[in-house]
């Protein structure tokens, strides 16, 4: 056993008896680094296909040299059109997908704390089905027509809100 990380482990981590442990508690963040690295690696290829795929054929190599064009402002000879199609709709969307992703993770993870509970989700718990109720209502009642699209979402929201207050409540008379 080397004697600087037998000191090292003294110092900062307690015993040796624990050594064995901690060296694989060391290997295991450098995995997780690994890990994130590969999916950060694997999320910059979804965002080049997401980039190139469309109803306007854009090649990959076309949407780079317009993402460059269109933030630098340095002439790479591609079309105007391309570069308000990379800009203006494909990026943003790309964007709003990936903060949607995070916003599903983040609750997820908050229903979970909240209630103490790994297996905690939206349709476990029947807040989807308050929100799929509300949906069914808002077309029932033609909301759909007289709001266009923000009366169906904003009833799901409703709804589902509703649902959530109910299960709290009734969590809460129990104790």
């Amino acid at each position: 056993m080397d004697k600087k990380i037998q000191k090292k482990v003294i110092k900062h981590n307690g015993p040796v008896e624990n050594l064995k442990e901690q060296k694989k508690h060391v290997c295991l963040k450098e995995r997780q680094w690994i890990y994130i690295l590969l999916l950060i690696g694997f999320l910059f290829l979804l965002i080049l296909t997401g980039i190139s795929t469309g109803p306007f054929a854009i090649t990959i190599r076309e949407s780079f040299k317009a993402v460059i064009q269109g933030i630098t402002g340095i002439n790479t000879g591609i079309d105007a059109v391309k570069i308000q199609i990379v800009m203006n709709l494909r990026i943003p969307r790309i964007f709003w997908a990936i903060a949607a992703g995070m916003g599903f993770g983040f609750t997820g993870a908050l229903i979970q704390t909240v209630l103490k509970n790994p297996l905690a989700s939206p349709f476990t718990l029947g807040i989807s089905s308050g929100a799929n109720f509300g949906v069914a209502v808002s077309v029932v009642l033609g909301l759909n027509y007289n709001m266009q699209l923000y009366g169906i979402i904003g009833n799901a929201f409703l709804f589902a809100l509703l649902t959530a207050l109910l299960i709290m409540g009734i969590s809460s008379l129990k104790g």
